[in-house]
This record gives structure tokens, sequence and C-alpha cells, in this order.
């Protein structure tokens, strides 16, 4: 894959965000915001992904994170009116992937049953719906959702704290 293969559509997708942020929502600094985890995402799909700085999602986690990020910015265009729930989301689908996939290849999964990593992600995914759509607080749910999964890690049967007594 040649350099230039994901930064045409990354640019294209970051200069959509700005354009909107400045033309349509009046908000720059929200649109540099998005435009920047817009780039970072594209970034790490299209460069480190090759380059073996980060493990590559796979056709599965790359296809979910995508029609997460689709429906997401469908229900902003059409029930919010604004796109950024659906970048905000998109980028979001995408980290929670790329982590997945980093954790996947470390200790950290063992450390959780099937039935564990289940249960804390349909929970996550409660908190980040709640603190999206009824709260409107995605860094109050980013928070909430870190804690949810630290301390899954720390109680379970072989994490850190149990194994240490």
């Amino acid at each position: 894959m040649s350099s230039i293969d994901w930064k045409i559509p990354t640019g294209l997708a970051v200069l959509l965000v700005l354009a909107y942020a400045v033309l349509i929502a009046g908000n720059i600094l929200l649109g540099v915001v998005g435009a920047t985890l817009v780039f970072l995402v594209g970034w790490l799909l299209g460069h480190a992904g090759k380059s073996d700085a980060i493990p590559t999602l796979g056709r599965r986690r790359e296809a979910v994170a995508s029609v997460v990020t689709l429906v997401a910015l469908a229900y902003g265009v059409v029930f919010g009116q604004t796109i950024w729930v659906g970048v905000f989301v998109g980028v979001l689908a995408f980290g929670v992937a790329f982590l997945h996939a980093a954790i996947a290849q470390s200790s950290y999964s063992p450390s959780l049953s099937r039935n564990r990593k289940i249960a804390v992600s349909v929970l996550s995914l409660l908190v980040m719906a709640y603190a999206l759509l009824i709260v409107g607080q995605l860094l109050i749910g980013l928070i909430a959702v870190s804690l949810l999964w630290l301390a899954a890690w720390l109680t379970s049967p072989g994490g850190p704290l149990v194994a240490a007594n």
C-alpha cells in the first residue's frame, strides 16, 4: 500500500469536518477537535497498522467499527441535526476496535473470562449510550467506561489484585 492511499480519504474527511464546523455549525474549536480525531483514525488505519507500530484491526473489527460509524452519522444527521454525534461515536468505535486489537495481543485479555468480557462490554455500551443520548456528556461516559473496565480487570479471578494475594 502506498503512503498516499490513506492520505486522500483522510484528508477529504478532515476537510469535510472542518468545512461543516466553519460553514454550518459555526464552531471552529469543535471542528478542529473532530478533524484531529478523524485524522488520527485515518492515520491508524492507513499507516500505523501497516508499519507494525500497532496491531492491525482485521476485517471483522474494521467492518463493525465502520457500521457503527455509519449508523451514528445517520442518527446524528437525521435526529440530532448535526454530524458531531456521528463523528465522535465513529472515532470512539474505531478507538475501541484498536484497543480490542491491542488487548487481544497482551495479557489483559486472558485475565478476564469470556463471560466477564461480554458482561462488561454490554454494560459499557449501555453506559456510553446513556452518556451520549440522555445526558449528552461524552467525557463522563468515557471516564465511566474506563473505570468499569479497570474494575473488571482488577477484580477478575486472574487479575492483579486477586493474583497478588
